[in-house]
């Protein structure tokens, strides 16, 4: 009895120890196969966007066969190795592969970051086994799909390609005769790199830099082409355009931290992936605090041009029910090189009439929604609850921008 027992045990722990290698290599390749099309297939795939002008007619058959392609040995090792660097973000509902492979026991995983002992001499990277049992049905009617779903963007991408040849001629045409300024020299770098890369405007943004060191855009695609091409110094190029442009930060981050990543340089690439959730946690605030208003806040004259304020006043004049507006700043404390406004209104009543916040409230939501504002507005009616803030208003200087006629 007791041998019996102890031959159960080991056929149980033997089970259990195939379910743990089978399920380490599925999820490892999984990761594989993922990484495959998202840096391989869909690249190359939607390159095809600047020559073909209608999508393909079977995407799905396209990567299917990709899946199915063996992976060579040191590719599938380099993405092993980067996939194990990332760290679960609890914000994600799925776990990273390194968090994954430690919770069903393989600790050490990520010290030895060695592909080999999850390989399967069987089946390595094959998909066949999944794939086999798809219906034919199922793959035309995913063929179909795919490509109603992308017709639209991938015509755009096409029409944008064959513009911008045109564009390039005319310029190139014109530098043969005199010297491209300062605007035509970025639109040409620009166009260059929309339908080429970022490295085929290398020679172009290096002029654009030589002349304006401090370019958002060209140290931008200067910086994504050097890290393309291996370059570090691109690095500095990016982070000088996330200084003067905020809401680059994401993108450049990541590109960042993809680099450093392949590179193996994790602990260096942790401070850009923090910088990205910093980003996103600052956006957050900053939308709360633009979107709501008391007395307590901080207000000042609006510094917006004078043409601008001419054409807010030509808007504000159709709307027969409002009496005067009154146009300032916010002091904000997020984002703060980015204003945000306050349009205060007062609407028309007689004077022995009181209050109403119904029509108080719908003259607000036809202004916010038809009116064209120089950047985030937030309207309200200086009455009710922003009644004190009309007296504020009234005393800053160049504040009024409308004022109906008796």
């Amino acid at each position: 009895m007791l041998a019996r027992t102890k031959e159960y045990e080991a056929d149980q722990a033997a089970v259990r120890l195939s379910g743990k290698e089978t399920t380490a290599a599925m999820l490892i390749k999984l990761e594989l196969r993922t990484r495959s099309l998202g840096e391989e297939f869909w690249p190359e795939f939607f390159k095809r966007a600047s020559t073909e002008a209608e999508p393909p007619k079977e995407t799905f058959n396209e990567m299917l066969n990709a899946l199915r392609a063996p992976l060579p040995r040191d590719k599938a090792q380099a993405w092993f190795t980067q996939a194990l660097t990332q760290k679960h973000d609890y914000s994600d509902t799925h776990p990273a592969l390194g968090n994954r492979l430690e919770a069903i026991g393989y600790a050490e995983v990520r010290t030895s970051q060695d592909l080999q002992p999850f390989l399967r001499s069987d089946d390595e990277f094959g998909d066949d086994y999944f794939l086999q049992s798809v219906p034919a049905e199922f793959i035309a009617s995913k063929n179909r799909l795919w490509r109603e779903g992308v017709a639209e963007s991938w015509r755009e991408r096409f029409k944008f390609v064959v513009e911008a040849d045109k564009s390039l001629a005319a310029l190139e045409e014109k530098a043969k005769s005199e010297e491209l300024n300062a605007e035509d020299r970025w639109e040409r770098a620009r166009l260059l790199r929309g339908t080429k890369g970022p490295e085929a405007a290398l020679p172009l943004l290096r002029e654009i830099l030589a002349a304006e060191p401090e370019h958002p855009g060209a140290n931008y695609n200067f910086g994504e082409a050097l890290l393309e091409q291996g370059d570090d110094a691109g690095i500095r190029h990016i982070e000088l355009t996330m200084e003067k442009e905020v809401h680059v930060i994401p993108a450049g981050c990541e590109l960042i931290y993809n680099f450093l990543i392949k590179h193996k340089r994790a602990e260096e690439a942790e401070r850009y992936r923090r910088c990205i959730k910093d980003y996103y946690r600052e956006m957050e605030l900053a939308q709360a605090e633009r979107t709501t208003v008391s007395v307590n806040d901080g207000f000042k004259y609006h510094e917006v041009a004078p043409e601008v304020v001419r054409e807010l006043g030509e808007q504000l004049k159709t709307y027969p029910d409002l009496a005067a507006a009154y146009l300032v700043q916010k002091v904000v404390q997020h984002f703060p090189q980015e204003p945000s406004y306050v349009l205060g209104v007062i609407r028309k009543r007689a004077w022995y009439s009181s209050s109403n916040n119904a029509q108080d409230v719908r003259l607000v939501g036809q202004l916010a929604d038809q009116v064209t504002f120089p950047g985030f507005t937030f309207v309200i009616a200086l009455d009710e609850g922003y009644k004190p803030l009309r007296k504020v208003f009234e005393q800053i200087q160049g504040a009024e921008v409308y004022r109906a006629i008796n």
